[in-house]
């Protein structure tokens, strides 16, 4: 019986975490502490003479817009962006955002096609023992396709194993893909793993989504 797979993007987590936070907090200061006093001020407030000289709308939301727009398209960033690539015991696959929304599913019988780009890194606390890091590529043909950054260790005969912790028979042909990575054959997935399907022509993807 196939186990269930989760690779997670560690870097865009943190990422979001980060960006998450700051939307938050600095909205809660410009709605309570700014925009609440400029646009329903209390009785006191209307008396106070700073508050009639100190406010002007127009220019108070353009700095407002420009302090807090990049942390709301960095929210935006964030929400398309895939961080948690699950497969799950039926063989469903499901790429998730931060929030653990789902982006992505890929029923177990729908044709796919996987394409790893990964490039060896040394740890940082050694300069002899390496492991691979990269993108890992689903490819549709219904739609386009979806990246999640992943690392893997380093088989003995130096090539990322990847692909077999992913259940990938041995002899497996694996061939170039678009992104000059190598790519698996087109196949479903079952409760035993990945079912090749060899007679399917390849995927093209419209375009990436990043």
């Amino acid at each position: 019986m196939f186990e269930k797979i989760r690779i997670f993007d560690f870097g865009a987590i943190a990422i979001a975490g980060i960006i998450l936070f700051f939307l938050i907090f600095l909205g809660w200061l410009i709605a309570g502490q700014i925009l609440r006093p400029l646009l329903f001020p209390t009785m006191k407030e209307t008396q106070d003479p700073a508050h009639e000289k100190g406010y002007r709308l127009v220019p108070t939301l353009l700095c407002l817009a420009v302090l807090y727009g990049p942390f709301v398209v960095g929210f935006w960033w964030a929400w398309r962006k895939p961080v948690l690539f699950m497969i799950e015991a039926d063989g469903e696959w499901i790429l998730r955002n931060f929030l653990y929304v789902p982006l992505l599913r890929v029923p177990a019988a729908q044709p796919r096609q996987l394409e790893g780009c990964f490039h060896r890194e040394f740890y940082e606390d050694s300069a002899r023992d390496t492991y691979y890091a990269g993108e890992v590529h689903v490819l549709l043909a219904s739609r386009p396709e979806i990246t999640i950054r992943a690392t893997c260790d380093e088989l003995p005969g130096g090539t990322p194993d990847f692909f077999m912790k992913f259940g990938y028979p041995t002899d497996t042909r694996l061939m170039p893909g678009p992104h000059e990575g190598l790519m698996t054959p087109m196949h479903a997935w079952g409760a035993s793993g990945p079912i090749l399907l060899a007679e399917q022509p390849a995927v093209v993807p419209p375009s990436a989504d990043r």
